[in-house]
């Protein structure tokens, strides 16, 4: 058959793929290099911070802890890493609890505490308090909550002790890293009820 002539079939084009250079691809290769970079900084920055509030929060609580035990003698802890008693426990996970093993003291989430109902009197004709469920012993629920980071060395917190119905203490707390470890720098605004 003649090319030239009408039922001649064409010559199939294959479609070729687009093709870039090397230096274009180090240059798309840089240029999302820069954007995810900032990304994972910053995913390591928010670690970093998360796991400084969980330092700081610690240096809190055994403050807390230290006022508490030296007055009394408490049977049942809880801890509270929210606003409690204004919002529902937000309760540390337990690997955070077992931080605290060395006090000789038995902690437990906030959640596991039953709290007395409004006007709920004990035998003694007094308000019930925090309780634990199991044994009925009498304790408190600690409370420390970020209020906000001042600068990538300080904290400010709210640290609340809740044991009955007016009944707590608490403060708040400027929390500084000082010497590669949290120190409370300053209280203020204490109160109690």
């Amino acid at each position: 058959m003649n090319a030239d002539s009408p039922n001649a079939i064409a010559p199939r084009r294959y479609r070729r793929w687009h093709q870039f250079g090397l230096r274009s691809l180090l240059a798309v290769s840089t240029l999302a290099c820069i954007p995810l970079s900032w990304f994972g900084w910053q995913r390591h920055l928010a670690r970093v911070r998360v796991a400084d509030e969980a330092d700081a929060r610690e240096v809190v609580f055994r403050d807390m802890l230290a006022d508490s035990l030296g007055d009394r003698f408490e049977r049942f802890l809880a801890f509270d890493l929210g606003d409690f008693p204004q919002r529902p426990p937000a309760d540390p996970p337990a690997n955070y609890i077992a931080r605290f093993n060395d006090l000789g003291v038995r902690i437990r989430a906030a959640s596991c505490a039953r709290l007395p109902r409004a006007g709920e009197l004990g035998a003694n004709g007094l308000y019930r308090g925090v309780e634990d469920p199991a044994t009925g012993d009498g304790g408190s629920i600690f409370s420390v909550t970020i209020i906000g980071w001042t600068d990538d060395h300080t904290i400010e917190v709210l640290a609340d002790e809740y044991s009955a119905p007016l009944w707590g203490h608490g403060y708040r707390a400027i929390v500084e890293k000082r010497d590669g470890g949290w120190k409370i720098a300053k209280k203020f605004d204490e109160f109690e009820s």
